[in-house]
């Protein structure tokens, strides 16, 4: 697991203990383990994927195998020795610079990271930047973002080649496969992980094959099915033994200790975590062992000995704070509350457990906040007192509901998602089958029309005829053509909005993107805050929010030029032939359209603002480049505009690079390159709005 960096938490006030509130907080998801509620259909798959592979004999770990090992102990330490690597003409510089971007973001340098993201993207091959985008997205997650993660492996996926390398195949399966977890995409992230488990196979590194199996097992504990987990842990556990991992074992043991704790057996799973415990300090992972002082600190608080929980805490709490590691903290935290209330010390417990959901409300853990304000409340009912138990069961009640509420939107928004796809399908299955008996009776009336040509030939009283059997070709070929617009119409656009669709805009500027024709406009047009949309007033008043930013978005243009649903909340404009101060004039139009007056939705006023990247391309001070590099630079001004705080438009008048390659580097750091005066940028304000 990557550590989470965090702020230390502001120390708890003295006096009155009161429970916070999570106000305006983000939902992060589901409780751990949770995402996985329908990974039991895969049991009889599970069992057939390890044994097979087992005999098969593993290649010798690479150096590059053994810096990443070190990197799930030490990512710092692995960070120098990649960077030592990439001086070795032997190694695969690629992934070695893969893995050290990863290991700088374990480390909290994000940063580094993302300059080695840079320099992998720049070297312009699929691969790469595939790989670059497999780095984006663990930083994404670390922040929470996973549906943003999603979106940059799925453009990683589409942009890696068939032949790529196993190692990168097999990370980006197993980032998939936790980005659709925490999403709620059970069925996806199960097929992933399946997916990340093969490849690990095929790779035949012990210590890879076993971590990829403790997750799973580790995922079926939560879920009850321990029988499963039993025989995945224990594959699991041989491997790790195989492979004389430290790190790997001892967190494989912390899943066996939770597993045996399930099953009833207290002792054996303080062993197992006492034992994962020396292994860590033996390999120096330091998250590790704030996890197993967090799980012994809560063996030791569930058999009646709240002495030694706290010092397990304080030891738990003590690591987590010297290597920023947030969840250590939090749950270091919430076990010494929960120790001290036992031991009679209340006061200082109920400080420890607000200092505990002051960190989760941060993150927005609402998960954690439940489980936390549930135990609290028993913990204070045993001690007596009754006022502050009541607080606590009483805050836990709307927040439970909350992320029932979560859960059932989730599943409801991927049954509704299937139910489109599907009949989507259909109404294109229709008319695929339609243009095909088209097809058919063109043939046979071919067929007919030569016949009767010959006949013709024979015989003038036959001209009537074949007039008529032209005709009927005619209309055939008409029908046919109606058939096939409407087939690429349906292809080629949005079905919520009705706008154009990717596809679209890759057919029209197939031409007109070249760098010596591309003359025009380009606009990128995301709704800000969208998520607090949905959250706040439901998927499909979120949906008509779309629908109405669509249409005034058509509005705001002329009637030739194309507008598109890129994803999600985003659009994009192109505006052929427009002169530069027309493009400034219309992305002011834009953010006025949107923002310039509530929408209505469902009897109620919606407030919506945009942010808008924007250039005109050919670029006044700047190379011609092609319109991927023209989307990808009004993309990073667009990210830009949104980090200055939304609802306004940032436009890039100039740029200084000598060529398209340089372009590209500086749009990759856009702000950095605005701080040294390496582009020309213009900052337009949305209109003033309230509510």
């Amino acid at each position: 697991m990557a550590p989470v960096r965090a702020v230390e938490p502001a120390g708890p006030h003295p006096g009155e203990f009161r429970w916070a509130q999570p106000e305006g907080s983000r939902v992060s998801g589901l409780a751990a383990g949770r995402w996985l509620a329908a990974a039991c259909i895969v049991v009889g798959l599970l069992g057939g994927v390890a044994p097979g592979r087992a005999a098969v004999a593993a290649p010798a770990p690479s150096a590059l195998d053994a810096v990443e090992e070190l990197a799930l102990a030490d990512p710092a330490r692995a960070a120098e020795r990649f960077s030592a690597l990439l001086a070795d003409p032997a190694v695969d510089a690629l992934r070695a610079r893969t893995g050290l971007a990863l290991a700088k973001e374990r480390a909290g340098d994000v940063a580094g990271a993302r300059a080695e993201r840079d320099r992998m993207f720049a070297l312009g091959t699929p691969v790469a930047r595939a790989a670059a985008g497999l780095v984006d997205a663990h930083i994404e997650m670390q922040r929470g973002s996973a549906a943003v993660a999603l979106q940059a492996l799925a453009a990683a996926q589409a942009t890696m080649p068939a032949q790529a390398p196993n190692w990168l195949r097999q990370r980006l399966a197993f980032a998939r496969a936790n980005a659709y977890g925490a999403a709620g995409r059970a069925s996806d992230a199960v097929q992933q992980h399946l997916l990340s488990i093969e490849l690990a196979d095929d790779a035949g590194v012990d210590w890879r094959r076993a971590l990829m199996r403790q997750v799973l097992g580790f995922a079926y504990v939560d879920l009850g099915q321990l029988g499963t987990a039993r025989a995945l842990l224990d594959q699991a556990l041989q491997l790790a033994e195989a492979a004389a991992s430290p790190v790997v074992l001892a967190m494989t043991l912390g899943a066996d200790s939770h597993l045996r704790a399930e099953m009833g057996d207290r002792d054996g799973a303080r062993r197992a975590t006492e034992r994962a415990l020396a292994l860590a300090e033996q390999a120096g992972a330091r998250q590790v062992q704030a996890v197993m002082l967090g799980n012994l600190a809560d063996d030791h608080l569930r058999a009646g000995d709240p002495a030694k929980a706290v010092a397990y805490s304080e030891r738990a709490i003590a690591t987590g704070r010297e290597y920023a590691l947030r969840d250590a903290i939090v749950l270091g935290l919430a076990n010494r509350g929960l120790a001290r209330i036992a031991l009679g010390q209340v006061a200082r417990g109920k400080q420890d457990l607000q200092a505990s959901l002051a960190l989760d409300i941060e993150r927005g853990d609402v998960a954690s906040m439940v489980l936390t304000l549930r135990e609290a409340g028993a913990a204070l009912e045993r001690a007596g007192d009754l006022a502050g138990a009541w607080d606590a069961l009483a805050r836990a009640r709307p927040l439970t509901e909350q992320v029932v509420r979560t859960e059932q939107q989730a599943a409801l928004l991927e049954l509704q998602e299937r139910f489109d796809r599907k009949q989507r399908e259909r109404e294109l299955a229709t008319l695929d089958q339609a243009a095909q008996l088209q097809r058919e009776g063109l043939r046979s009336q071919s067929l007919r029309a030569r016949l009767w040509a010959l006949a013709a030939a024979a015989a003038a009283l036959t001209l009537g005829l074949v007039g008529w059997l032209a005709a009927s070709v005619r209309r055939g070929n008409r029908a046919l053509r109606e058939v096939n617009a409407e087939l690429q119409r349906r292809s080629e656009h949005d079905p919520l909005t009705g706008l154009a669709n990717r596809r679209r805009l890759q057919t029209a500027m197939q031409v007109s993107g070249e760098p010596a024709r591309l003359d025009a406009g380009v606009f990128i047009v995301d709704v800000d805050h969208f998520k607090q949309i949905n959250d706040r007033i439901g998927h499909s008043a979120g949906d008509a929010v779309l629908i109405e930013v669509a249409e005034r978005l058509r509005q705001a243009v002329r009637a030739g030029d194309l507008v598109v649903r890129w994803g999600g909340e985003e659009f994009v404009v192109v505006a052929q032939g427009l002169a530069l101060p027309d493009v400034e004039h219309l992305a002011q139009r834009l953010l006025d359209g949107i923002a310039g007056s509530p929408m209505v939705i469902d009897d109620g006023a919606v407030q919506v603002t945009v942010s808008v990247g924007y250039a005109r391309f050919p670029l006044a001070a700047g190379p011609r480049i092609d319109w991927e590099k023209a989307i990808g630079l009004v993309d990073a001004a667009l990210y830009l505009a949104k980090a200055d705080g939304r609802n306004r438009g940032l436009g890039v008048l100039g740029v200084q690079a000598a060529d398209a390659e340089e372009l590209g580097r500086l749009a990759a750091a856009l702000a950095s390159a605005r701080t040294h005066g390496q582009v020309t940028l213009k900052v337009l304000q949305g209109p003033q709005v309230t509510g």
